[in-house]
């Protein structure tokens, strides 16, 4: 009873709510195309224009609720597009990269490998491989002798040979699904490589 009486009394309590719901929406779907939100949300500004300039339409009092409502739904499609910005390209299948990127965080996982999330620079793919350029991969090396000292630190320019792999959902339809919290995480795709394929290329 609280919130709705918040949304009624302040006005920015509402504007809020539905940028943030249009953010909140747009992260459930698998990948959604930019150019799909901009159509609906150019009528929306053109009848916004409309009702807001044409003379005797925006006077009446009665009227004034359809401009209400229709910059609810703007805020609500530009949460969308904001969001769908920031989203990974939602990568399917397996691919073979030789690529450089820069290094982003690190980590050493449990069993000792190297865990590295970098941000694809140069990708070169048999495959018509799709980066966005909000892409993050993780890649796992495999650790050499001295198993406790990470090759490359955040900010290095590295370079690697490795199988992509997307992030399928599972079989079983109540599993964890891990592919999708990477992804949500910002991860578009994820590969092992060999110590032997991968070098620091700039400190």
């Amino acid at each position: 009873m609280l919130a709705i009486g918040l949304l009624r009394t302040i006005p920015f309590v509402r504007f809020a709510f539905a940028l943030g719901f249009g953010i909140f929406v747009a992260s459930f779907p698998d990948q959604i195309s930019v150019h799909y939100l901009l159509i609906p949300l150019l009528i929306n500004v053109l009848f916004l224009f409309l009702i807001v300039f044409v003379p005797g339409i925006y006077q009446k009092h009665r009227n004034r609720w359809i401009c209400g409502v229709l910059f609810i739904l703007f805020l609500f499609q530009s949460g969308m597009i904001l969001a769908t910005f920031n989203i990974p390209t939602r990568i399917g299948g397996v691919y073979p990269v030789e690529a450089t990127g820069r290094v982003i965080e690190t980590d050493i996982t449990h069993s000792g490998y190297y865990r590295f999330e970098i941000v694809p620079l140069e990708v070169a793919s048999n495959d018509s491989l799709v980066i966005g350029s909000r892409d993050r991969w993780q890649i796992i090396v495999e650790p050499d002798d001295s198993m406790l000292i990470l090759p490359a630190s955040a900010g290095n320019v590295v370079g690697f040979k490795t199988m992509l792999h997307g992030h399928s959902s599972p079989s079983n339809p109540l599993a964890f699904d891990y592919g999708k919290y990477l992804h949500r995480q910002g991860i578009s795709g994820t590969g092992f490589v060999k110590n032997d394929d991968f070098k620091v290329l700039k400190k």
